[in-house]
């Protein structure tokens, strides 16, 4: 059905192309055929995604260079007394319009900067300019002179507006971590918000397991803000939609349909335990993070938690590998306003049930390890570790790898007196087995933590991005997802045959270290 209209369209515009040369309708006819078809899914949709890959790669180049072929530099009379009137115009012009589209903005009250950026914007128009021009002089209503001038200051300005908006707007400052939003500085006994993403159905399930294990209860109970992402095509503007409760029986049309309802289902199994709301963003995929980080922002949230770019199939295979996600993953965790957990889910994310003749002795259990090295990664990955510890149902262990001693003095700095601290409080909670294994290098830790993968459900790790050890030295250049650190990499890869799910998380990134922890997988 939609390959018909697909083809009736092009069509269309095949005749629509010959009227206008028949009537001479050059720039009315395309406008008015494009008013006319629908945006969004599922025809605008198919349509971008069937024609924009070719269009921007191959039509928009040839139609660039069919531009340029049409000036002669040689041709250009540059004695001609009406030349410096033609320049002094066409350099005024872009200022006159910058001017213009500055000063509603500013009177109005906005930020100098924010509307110094917008005004670079309006003012700016590119490749629409260079149109306009060429079709102007096609018909021989400027000369070569004035297209020359004109092409110049369409490049000017188009070199100029993207670096001026780079450094006048920065929509990332919201998100500076100026207030502690972390699981250390959650409140004990009160409500945890928690933002969790979806973005294909295969992740409500995972979700709601990994949810489960964090114990909620009436005592500590958690506010769980679900939002579903939607690759936008086809459609110029974002869509934000809230589900709230009284409309959610109407949305039978609905992407986000199944997700709603297993969540209701997940909140009525928890009541007064659980509290859901549930969110959809249908927006570009390089501003997905953006949707994320605001949606933190606004909720008081103190963990996002993310799914892996990478799903498998039931016997290890890799089922599906999405850049999209994976570059979303790493924004998010340099400007998320709390902290991230990425969720690696193996498929066994089963929460344990007691058959009924069983008795409170023989419940199953499920195991998870919290591997901690040191630092404020590892310290926010106990503290989850820690409360999911709480349910009797789950097993948790604590590794803690350290470096053998060299002989080498050591010094105590205050990030390892927090350490030893919540050592401390591990090796006396009666809930928490707690082990303490000595390494060497790098290599030694590898092999600890592949022995583990067949011996855990889950384990919990801390990002460490960046961070030099004795223990994960070596390990850093032959990281596969830099973006998951040393210990998230290992586990999250296909070589160690393990079905173990994985969690790695990073605490709420700060102002001065924000800079400092950024990564780029394609270099």
């Amino acid at each position: 059905m939609y390959e018909t209209c697909i083809y009736v369209i092009i069509l269309i515009f095949l005749v629509c192309v010959y009227l206008t040369k028949l009537f001479n309708i050059t720039l009315i006819a395309p406008y008015i055929l494009g008013l006319a078809i629908p945006h969004g899914p599922p025809l605008g949709s198919a349509l971008v995604e069937k024609f924009e890959r070719m269009i921007n790669n191959l039509f928009l180049p040839v139609f660039v260079a069919s531009c340029g072929l049409r000036l002669k530099t040689l041709d250009i009379e540059l004695g001609d007394t009406s030349l410096k009137v033609k320049a002094a115009l066409a350099v005024v012009s872009p200022f006159v319009k910058l001017i213009a589209c500055f000063l509603p903005s500013y009177l109005t009250k906005m930020p100098i900067k924010d509307a110094l950026a917008l005004a670079f914007l309006m003012s700016s128009k590119g490749i629409i300019d260079l149109g306009l021009f060429t079709f102007l002089f096609d018909l021989s209503i400027i000369d070569q002179n004035l297209l020359g001038l004109v092409f110049c200051v369409i490049l000017y300005v188009g070199s100029i507006v993207p670096v001026a908006v780079k450094y006048l707007y920065d929509p990332t400052k919201k998100y500076a971590g100026y207030n502690k939003r972390s699981l250390m500085h959650w409140k004990p006994y009160s409500e945890l918000p928690i933002v969790y993403v979806i973005h294909v159905p295969d992740n409500v399930n995972s979700a709601i397991n990994l949810l489960e294990a964090t114990c909620p209860t009436k005592e500590n109970p958690m506010i769980v803000n679900v939002l579903h992402l939607i690759k936008l095509s086809g459609q110029a503007n974002p869509i934000f939609i809230s589900h709230q409760k009284k409309r959610r029986t109407n949305f039978t049309n609905s992407y986000s349909e199944n997700l709603i309802l297993s969540f209701d289902k997940f909140e009525g199994s928890n009541w007064g335990a659980v509290s859901v709301n549930a969110f959809t963003a249908v927006s570009p995929p390089n501003l997905m993070h953006d949707d994320v980080c605001t949606l933190a922002l606004d909720k008081l949230s103190s963990l996002i938690i993310l799914p892996f770019h990478r799903r498998w199939y039931i016997d290890g295979s890799i089922e599906s590998d999405d850049d999209y996600i994976r570059t979303l993953n790493t924004r998010v965790l340099e400007k998320a306003p709390c902290s991230v957990g990425i969720f690696v889910d193996r498929g066994n994310m089963k929460r344990p049930t007691m058959p009924v003749d069983s008795s409170p002795d023989q419940l199953p259990s499920y195991k998870i390890a919290m591997i901690f090295l040191g630092g404020s990664d590892d310290r926010e990955a106990f503290t989850l570790a820690k409360r999911m510890a709480q349910d009797t149902r789950i097993v948790l262990t604590i590794v803690h790898l350290t470096p053998e001693n060299d002989g080498s003095p050591h010094h105590e700095d205050w990030n390892a007196v927090i350490d030893n601290e919540l050592l401390r409080e591990a090796k006396s909670n009666g809930y928490i087995s707690y082990m303490e294994k000595a390494v060497a290098d790098g290599p030694e830790t590898a092999i600890i933590v592949h022995s583990m993968v067949n011996e855990f459900d889950l384990i919990i790790v801390g990002r460490r991005y960046n961070m030099e050890s004795p223990q994960t030295s070596g390990l850093q250049q032959w990281s596969e997802f830099p973006e998951m650190g040393v210990l998230g990499d290992i586990l999250s890869s296909v070589d160690h045959g393990g079905k173990c799910s994985v969690l790695v998380v990073q605490q709420q990134e700060t102002v001065t270290s924000s800079r400092n922890r950024k990564v780029n997988f394609f270099s």
